[in-house]
């Protein structure tokens, strides 16, 4: 868990898919 995943950038829509989901 890095704070680079939470950073704005990288807040897309995308990773709240299932899709992005393990």
């Amino acid at each position: 868990m890095r704070p680079s995943h939470m950073r704005p950038s990288h807040m897309r829509p995308s990773h709240m898919r299932p899709s992005h989901v393990r």
